[in-house]
Protein backbone atom coordinates (compact mmCIF):
# COMPACT_ATOMS: atom_id res chain seq x y z
CA UNK A 1 0.00 0.00 0.00
CA UNK A 2 1.78 3.24 -0.83
CA UNK A 3 0.73 6.76 0.77
CA UNK A 4 -1.86 8.53 -1.48
CA UNK A 5 -0.67 11.82 -2.37
CA UNK A 6 -3.45 13.61 -0.05
CA UNK A 7 -3.85 11.17 2.36
CA UNK A 8 -6.44 13.08 3.79
CA UNK A 9 -10.03 13.82 2.71
CA UNK A 10 -9.46 17.37 2.43
CA UNK A 11 -6.10 18.39 3.81
CA UNK A 12 -4.64 17.62 7.07
CA UNK A 13 -5.68 20.72 9.29
CA UNK A 14 -8.83 20.70 7.78
CA UNK A 15 -9.75 17.10 8.52
CA UNK A 16 -8.01 17.46 12.32
CA UNK A 17 -10.57 20.32 12.50
CA UNK A 18 -13.53 18.66 11.60
CA UNK A 19 -12.91 15.44 13.29
CA UNK A 20 -10.60 16.48 16.57
CA UNK A 21 -12.32 19.80 17.05
CA UNK A 22 -15.81 18.63 18.31
CA UNK A 23 -13.95 16.71 20.69
CA UNK A 24 -12.24 19.55 22.02
CA UNK A 25 -15.17 21.31 22.04
CA UNK A 26 -16.93 18.77 24.27
CA UNK A 27 -13.98 18.95 26.18
CA UNK A 28 -14.73 22.51 26.90
CA UNK A 29 -18.78 21.20 27.93
CA UNK A 30 -17.44 18.78 30.27
CA UNK A 31 -15.39 21.57 32.03
CA UNK A 32 -17.90 24.43 32.71
CA UNK A 33 -20.91 21.92 32.45
CA UNK A 34 -20.05 19.34 35.05
CA UNK A 35 -21.57 20.57 37.65
CA UNK A 36 -24.99 21.42 35.79
CA UNK A 37 -27.67 19.32 36.79
CA UNK A 38 -28.22 16.32 34.72
CA UNK A 39 -32.00 16.71 34.89
CA UNK A 40 -32.43 20.24 34.13
CA UNK A 41 -33.33 21.37 30.60
CA UNK A 42 -30.44 22.71 28.60
CA UNK A 43 -30.10 26.90 28.67
CA UNK A 44 -31.88 28.10 25.43
CA UNK A 45 -28.70 28.74 24.19
CA UNK A 46 -26.70 25.57 24.52
CA UNK A 47 -29.64 23.73 23.26
CA UNK A 48 -29.34 26.03 20.27
CA UNK A 49 -25.74 25.68 20.22
CA UNK A 50 -25.69 21.76 20.41
CA UNK A 51 -28.70 20.36 19.31
CA UNK A 52 -30.03 22.71 16.87
CA UNK A 53 -26.71 24.15 15.11
CA UNK A 54 -25.38 20.60 14.56
CA UNK A 55 -27.69 17.94 15.33
CA UNK A 56 -30.76 18.74 13.73
CA UNK A 57 -28.78 20.90 11.02
CA UNK A 58 -26.73 18.10 9.64
CA UNK A 59 -30.27 16.09 9.94
CA UNK A 60 -31.67 18.68 6.84
CA UNK A 61 -27.80 18.15 5.15
CA UNK A 62 -29.47 14.86 3.23
CA UNK A 63 -31.21 17.21 1.47
CA UNK A 64 -28.00 18.56 -0.84
CA UNK A 65 -27.48 14.96 -1.24
CA UNK A 66 -31.02 14.10 -2.58
CA UNK A 67 -34.05 16.42 -2.65
CA UNK A 68 -32.22 19.66 -4.08
CA UNK A 69 -30.80 17.72 -6.90
CA UNK A 70 -33.57 16.71 -8.85
CA UNK A 71 -31.31 14.32 -11.10
CA UNK A 72 -30.19 12.25 -7.85
CA UNK A 73 -33.99 12.21 -6.37
CA UNK A 74 -35.41 10.27 -10.21
CA UNK A 75 -32.78 8.27 -10.15
CA UNK A 76 -33.83 6.34 -7.10
CA UNK A 77 -37.45 7.12 -7.22
CA UNK A 78 -38.95 4.32 -4.79
CA UNK A 79 -35.90 4.85 -2.73
CA UNK A 80 -35.87 8.21 -1.92
CA UNK A 81 -39.63 9.41 -2.43
CA UNK A 82 -41.79 6.33 -1.38
CA UNK A 83 -39.51 5.84 1.95
CA UNK A 84 -41.89 9.36 3.05
CA UNK A 85 -44.94 8.25 3.34
CA UNK A 86 -44.10 4.60 4.37
CA UNK A 87 -42.35 6.35 7.46
CA UNK A 88 -44.91 9.02 8.28
CA UNK A 89 -47.95 6.27 8.15
CA UNK A 90 -45.86 4.26 10.09
CA UNK A 91 -44.91 7.05 12.59
CA UNK A 92 -48.69 7.81 13.20
CA UNK A 93 -49.83 4.28 13.51
CA UNK A 94 -46.98 3.52 16.14
CA UNK A 95 -47.48 6.89 17.99
CA UNK A 96 -50.98 6.38 18.30
CA UNK A 97 -50.67 2.99 19.56
CA UNK A 98 -48.33 3.97 22.29
CA UNK A 99 -46.24 6.85 22.09
CA UNK A 100 -43.47 5.21 24.72
CA UNK A 101 -43.04 2.43 21.94
CA UNK A 102 -42.46 5.26 19.52
CA UNK A 103 -39.70 7.11 20.73
CA UNK A 104 -38.19 3.69 21.81
CA UNK A 105 -38.00 2.66 18.61
CA UNK A 106 -36.74 5.74 16.86
CA UNK A 107 -34.36 5.95 20.30
CA UNK A 108 -32.82 2.43 18.85
CA UNK A 109 -32.96 3.78 15.08
CA UNK A 110 -31.10 6.60 16.10
CA UNK A 111 -28.53 4.37 18.02
CA UNK A 112 -27.85 2.14 14.97
CA UNK A 113 -27.36 5.18 12.73
CA UNK A 114 -24.90 6.85 15.45
CA UNK A 115 -22.89 3.23 15.71
CA UNK A 116 -22.48 2.76 11.84
CA UNK A 117 -21.32 6.24 10.89
CA UNK A 118 -17.71 6.16 12.05
CA UNK A 119 -16.84 3.46 10.10
CA UNK A 120 -18.29 5.41 7.01
CA UNK A 121 -15.67 7.69 7.85
CA UNK A 122 -13.06 5.26 8.30
CA UNK A 123 -13.65 3.64 4.57
CA UNK A 124 -13.37 6.42 3.23
CA UNK A 125 -9.79 6.81 4.87
CA UNK A 126 -9.53 3.08 3.55
CA UNK A 127 -10.09 3.85 0.39
CA UNK A 128 -7.19 6.57 0.04
CA UNK A 129 -4.50 4.24 0.65
CA UNK A 130 -6.30 1.34 -1.29
CA UNK A 131 -6.11 -1.01 1.80
CA UNK A 132 -7.04 -4.55 0.43
CA UNK A 133 -6.41 -6.81 3.44
CA UNK A 134 -9.48 -8.98 4.21
CA UNK A 135 -8.48 -8.91 7.81
CA UNK A 136 -8.50 -5.55 8.22
CA UNK A 137 -11.87 -4.79 6.94
CA UNK A 138 -13.11 -6.77 9.39
CA UNK A 139 -10.35 -6.23 12.62
CA UNK A 140 -11.69 -1.80 11.41
CA UNK A 141 -15.47 -2.74 11.66
CA UNK A 142 -15.28 -4.93 14.82
CA UNK A 143 -13.51 -1.90 16.47
CA UNK A 144 -15.56 0.66 14.91
CA UNK A 145 -19.00 -0.69 16.13
CA UNK A 146 -17.16 -2.08 19.34
CA UNK A 147 -16.63 1.73 20.26
CA UNK A 148 -19.91 2.21 20.65
CA UNK A 149 -21.44 -1.23 21.46
CA UNK A 150 -19.45 -1.55 24.88
CA UNK A 151 -20.64 1.32 26.53
CA UNK A 152 -24.03 0.74 25.56
CA UNK A 153 -24.51 -2.84 26.21
CA UNK A 154 -22.83 -1.78 30.00
CA UNK A 155 -25.73 0.81 30.11
CA UNK A 156 -28.40 -1.34 29.11
CA UNK A 157 -26.45 -3.89 32.21
CA UNK A 158 -26.78 -0.72 35.34
CA UNK A 159 -29.43 -1.41 37.07
CA UNK A 160 -29.25 2.56 38.26
CA UNK A 161 -29.49 4.03 34.52
CA UNK A 162 -32.69 5.12 32.36
CA UNK A 163 -33.21 4.77 28.76
CA UNK A 164 -32.90 8.26 28.32
CA UNK A 165 -31.55 8.93 24.82
CA UNK A 166 -34.05 11.74 23.56
CA UNK A 167 -35.45 11.67 27.27
CA UNK A 168 -39.53 11.16 25.94
CA UNK A 169 -40.63 8.37 27.64
CA UNK A 170 -38.61 5.92 25.84
CA UNK A 171 -37.78 2.21 27.84
CA UNK A 172 -34.87 -0.13 27.22
CA UNK A 173 -36.10 -3.09 24.85
CA UNK A 174 -33.74 -5.42 26.86
CA UNK A 175 -31.64 -5.37 30.16
CA UNK A 176 -28.18 -7.75 30.90
CA UNK A 177 -27.54 -8.93 33.82
CA UNK A 178 -25.48 -6.77 36.09
CA UNK A 179 -23.27 -9.42 36.79
CA UNK A 180 -22.14 -9.45 33.13
CA UNK A 181 -20.67 -6.26 33.74
CA UNK A 182 -16.89 -6.77 33.83
CA UNK A 183 -17.59 -9.65 30.73
CA UNK A 184 -18.74 -6.68 28.73
CA UNK A 185 -15.76 -4.59 30.25
CA UNK A 186 -13.35 -7.47 29.19
CA UNK A 187 -14.73 -8.26 25.87
CA UNK A 188 -14.41 -4.35 25.13
CA UNK A 189 -10.62 -3.78 26.14
CA UNK A 190 -9.70 -7.14 24.35
CA UNK A 191 -11.34 -5.70 21.10
CA UNK A 192 -9.20 -2.30 21.70
CA UNK A 193 -6.17 -4.01 22.61
CA UNK A 194 -6.58 -6.21 19.18
CA UNK A 195 -6.73 -3.21 17.58
CA UNK A 196 -4.03 -1.96 18.53
CA UNK A 197 -1.79 -4.55 18.66
CA UNK A 198 -2.48 -5.26 14.36
CA UNK A 199 -1.79 -1.47 13.99
CA UNK A 200 1.43 -1.55 16.00
CA UNK A 201 2.68 -4.29 14.02
CA UNK A 202 1.84 -3.21 10.83
CA UNK A 203 3.41 0.29 11.42
CA UNK A 204 6.85 -1.62 12.48
CA UNK A 205 6.80 -4.32 9.95
CA UNK A 206 5.98 -1.81 6.66
CA UNK A 207 6.28 1.55 8.14
CA UNK A 208 2.77 1.81 7.60
CA UNK A 209 0.09 4.41 8.95
CA UNK A 210 -3.03 5.64 7.84
CA UNK A 211 -3.48 8.51 10.00
CA UNK A 212 -6.76 9.71 9.22
CA UNK A 213 -8.44 6.28 9.84
CA UNK A 214 -6.35 6.29 13.17
CA UNK A 215 -7.73 9.90 14.03
CA UNK A 216 -11.36 8.86 13.64
CA UNK A 217 -11.10 5.54 15.17
CA UNK A 218 -9.44 6.99 18.56
CA UNK A 219 -11.87 9.62 18.54
CA UNK A 220 -14.96 7.13 17.98
CA UNK A 221 -13.59 5.45 21.41
CA UNK A 222 -13.30 8.21 23.27
CA UNK A 223 -16.53 10.05 22.02
CA UNK A 224 -18.63 6.52 22.87
CA UNK A 225 -16.88 6.01 26.53
CA UNK A 226 -17.16 10.00 28.06
CA UNK A 227 -20.51 10.34 26.40
CA UNK A 228 -22.11 6.45 27.39
CA UNK A 229 -19.89 6.11 30.67
CA UNK A 230 -20.13 9.33 32.14
CA UNK A 231 -24.42 9.69 32.83
CA UNK A 232 -25.05 13.27 32.38
CA UNK A 233 -27.35 13.86 29.50
CA UNK A 234 -25.53 17.51 28.82
CA UNK A 235 -22.32 16.73 28.21
CA UNK A 236 -22.93 12.96 26.64
CA UNK A 237 -25.05 14.89 23.65
CA UNK A 238 -21.85 17.60 23.61
CA UNK A 239 -19.65 14.53 22.90
CA UNK A 240 -21.62 12.42 20.94
CA UNK A 241 -23.48 15.19 19.27
CA UNK A 242 -20.58 17.21 18.26
CA UNK A 243 -18.82 14.43 17.02
CA UNK A 244 -21.51 13.07 15.16
CA UNK A 245 -22.71 15.75 13.36
CA UNK A 246 -19.81 18.36 12.42
CA UNK A 247 -18.05 15.85 9.92
CA UNK A 248 -21.42 14.66 8.67
CA UNK A 249 -22.04 18.34 7.77
CA UNK A 250 -18.15 18.87 6.40
CA UNK A 251 -18.78 16.11 4.06
CA UNK A 252 -21.57 16.75 2.92
CA UNK A 253 -20.46 20.31 1.89
CA UNK A 254 -17.08 18.64 0.61
CA UNK A 255 -19.52 16.35 -1.90
CA UNK A 256 -21.28 19.54 -2.75
CA UNK A 257 -18.54 21.69 -3.42
CA UNK A 258 -17.23 18.96 -5.62
CA UNK A 259 -20.07 18.51 -7.94
CA UNK A 260 -21.01 21.80 -8.65
CA UNK A 261 -18.59 24.51 -8.24
CA UNK A 262 -15.02 23.11 -8.14
CA UNK A 263 -14.43 21.06 -10.72
CA UNK A 264 -16.97 22.24 -13.47
CA UNK A 265 -15.82 25.44 -15.69
CA UNK A 266 -18.69 25.31 -17.65
CA UNK A 267 -22.35 26.23 -16.06
CA UNK A 268 -24.96 23.89 -17.60
CA UNK A 269 -28.53 24.49 -17.52
CA UNK A 270 -29.55 21.61 -16.21
CA UNK A 271 -27.58 22.10 -12.91
CA UNK A 272 -30.03 23.10 -9.79
CA UNK A 273 -28.93 26.61 -9.69
CA UNK A 274 -29.63 27.01 -6.35
CA UNK A 275 -26.86 23.80 -5.62
CA UNK A 276 -24.04 25.62 -7.98
CA UNK A 277 -24.79 28.75 -5.60
CA UNK A 278 -24.50 27.17 -2.43
CA UNK A 279 -21.33 24.96 -3.64
CA UNK A 280 -19.02 27.53 -3.55
CA UNK A 281 -16.62 28.64 -1.17
CA UNK A 282 -17.79 31.98 -0.76
CA UNK A 283 -21.22 30.73 -0.23
CA UNK A 284 -20.63 28.45 2.20
CA UNK A 285 -22.03 30.72 5.34
CA UNK A 286 -25.51 30.67 2.84
CA UNK A 287 -24.91 26.55 2.44
CA UNK A 288 -25.10 26.15 6.47
CA UNK A 289 -27.92 28.93 6.82
CA UNK A 290 -30.03 26.93 4.40
CA UNK A 291 -30.10 23.90 7.06
CA UNK A 292 -30.15 26.41 10.28
CA UNK A 293 -33.65 28.11 9.44
CA UNK A 294 -35.03 24.61 8.87
CA UNK A 295 -33.59 23.30 12.11
CA UNK A 296 -34.83 26.21 14.20
CA UNK A 297 -38.29 26.26 12.86
CA UNK A 298 -38.63 22.15 13.34
CA UNK A 299 -37.36 22.94 16.83
CA UNK A 300 -39.92 26.15 17.23
CA UNK A 301 -42.54 24.09 16.11
CA UNK A 302 -41.75 21.15 18.74
CA UNK A 303 -41.57 23.81 21.41
CA UNK A 304 -44.76 25.56 20.66
CA UNK A 305 -46.72 22.13 20.07
CA UNK A 306 -45.61 19.75 21.80
CA UNK A 307 -42.58 20.04 24.50
CA UNK A 308 -43.04 23.71 25.65
CA UNK A 309 -39.36 23.52 27.98
CA UNK A 310 -38.97 27.49 26.77
CA UNK A 311 -41.05 30.04 25.58
CA UNK A 312 -43.08 29.25 23.08
CA UNK A 313 -46.37 27.10 24.63
CA UNK A 314 -49.03 29.32 22.87
CA UNK A 315 -49.79 26.41 20.52
CA UNK A 316 -49.93 23.27 22.72
CA UNK A 317 -51.32 20.24 21.17
CA UNK A 318 -53.62 17.93 23.79
CA UNK A 319 -51.44 14.42 23.78
CA UNK A 320 -54.52 12.31 23.68
CA UNK A 321 -55.32 13.53 20.07
CA UNK A 322 -54.72 12.22 16.71
CA UNK A 323 -53.77 15.70 15.61
CA UNK A 324 -51.07 15.09 18.63
CA UNK A 325 -49.55 11.77 16.68
CA UNK A 326 -49.52 13.57 13.33
CA UNK A 327 -47.48 16.50 14.54
CA UNK A 328 -45.17 14.21 16.51
CA UNK A 329 -44.72 12.03 13.34
CA UNK A 330 -44.52 15.63 10.69
CA UNK A 331 -41.90 16.91 12.77
CA UNK A 332 -39.92 13.19 13.28
CA UNK A 333 -39.73 12.87 9.24
CA UNK A 334 -36.71 14.51 8.33
CA UNK A 335 -34.87 12.64 11.35
CA UNK A 336 -35.97 9.34 10.75
CA UNK A 337 -35.74 9.98 6.62
CA UNK A 338 -32.23 11.17 7.30
CA UNK A 339 -32.07 7.68 9.62
CA UNK A 340 -32.85 5.91 6.43
CA UNK A 341 -30.85 7.26 3.54
CA UNK A 342 -28.06 8.23 5.32
CA UNK A 343 -27.25 3.99 4.92
CA UNK A 344 -27.84 4.07 1.07
CA UNK A 345 -26.75 7.62 0.08
CA UNK A 346 -23.02 7.27 1.19
CA UNK A 347 -21.92 3.59 0.29
CA UNK A 348 -18.54 3.54 -1.68
CA UNK A 349 -20.30 1.16 -3.97
CA UNK A 350 -21.79 0.92 -7.52
CA UNK A 351 -25.82 2.29 -6.29
CA UNK A 352 -24.08 5.47 -5.71
CA UNK A 353 -21.95 6.16 -9.12
CA UNK A 354 -20.56 9.63 -8.67
CA UNK A 355 -20.03 9.40 -5.04
CA UNK A 356 -16.13 8.52 -5.38
CA UNK A 357 -15.24 11.37 -7.90
CA UNK A 358 -17.03 13.66 -5.32
CA UNK A 359 -15.25 12.83 -2.43
CA UNK A 360 -11.99 12.54 -3.72
CA UNK A 361 -11.36 9.23 -4.04
CA UNK A 362 -10.47 9.32 -8.04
Amino acid sequence: MERPNNPWIISKFTDTAIFLGPVLIALLFLLFFFEYPKNAPYPLWVFIALVVSVDVAHVWATNYRVYLDPEETFRRPWLYLACIPIILLSSIFVHLFDSKVFWTIVAYYAIWHFLSQPYGFIAIYKWKYQERSHLDHHLDKLASWSAGLGPILVWHASPERHFNWFDHGEFFLFRIPENLIPWILGTYGCVFLIYTSRQIHTYLSSRYFNPGKQMVMLLTWLTWAIGIFLPHPLISAAFINLFHGIPFLALTWLYCHRKWAAPKPIFKKSWPRLLVFLSKKKNVFFFYLLLFIPAITEELLWDSLIWNVYYFNQLKISSDTLLYSIAVSLLALPQLVHYFLDSHIWRLKKINPDLKENLGLI
